[in-house]
């Protein structure tokens, strides 16, 4: 599975990245290395000054996005695998629904996800403001090849993938263009 958070996460540990961010924010987004080690992004001190700014966003994803699609390209160009599997969780958001042969929504209802996301300690106030920014789920789901239901257990969501896994050779591809930033 290739998560885009991972790679996004990766690439905030780019000295190129580091130096813009600090230069648009100031050294206040930094945790500061202990024993010569480098500085590093707070993500939490990085999310205040972003999140519920449309031009903040818009700044980080011009910095950030262009370098998970190179390696989204890259991951593709290099693989033998028969299938790759992307994790991008504001697919339609960055306009990235063409670069993919099927478009999987796992999906949950908000009240699900919004308990999810409360055992991981995140606000209910952080969790709105983010799904304010995001496609509505009914948008989402109108969109999309196959849904893979998340509602209930691990289990539950392993019988789903199976099912998933058993549809896949019979799905139509769509028409797909590489990975570059929009």
């Amino acid at each position: 599975m290739i998560n885009a958070d991972q790679i996004a996460n990766q690439c905030l540990t780019s000295p190129e990245v580091i130096c813009a961010l600090v230069q648009r924010y100031s050294k206040s987004i930094l945790i500061t290395g202990d024993r010569g080690e480098a500085d590093q992004i707070s993500r939490s001190a990085l999310a205040e000054k972003v999140f519920g700014n449309s031009q903040e966003t818009r700044f980080l994803n011009s910095l950030i996005h262009p370098l998970v699609l190179k390696e989204f390209q890259r991951l593709a160009e290099e693989s033998s695998e028969p299938y790759l599997a992307y994790e991008v969780p504001l697919l339609f958001e960055a306009d990235l629904q063409a670069c993919f042969d099927y478009l999987i929504l796992v999906y949950a209802p908000w009240e699900t996800r919004l308990e999810r996301l409360k055992i991981r300690g995140e606000s209910e106030t952080d969790a709105l403001l983010r799904q304010h920014h995001q496609l509505p789920d009914e948008e989402k789901l109108a969109r999309v090849d196959l849904v893979v239901s998340n509602d209930f257990d691990s289990q539950a969501l392993c019988g789903e993938a199976e099912r998933f896994i058993k549809l896949l050779p019979d799905l139509k591809q769509r028409t797909r263009q590489p990975f570059t930033a929009t």
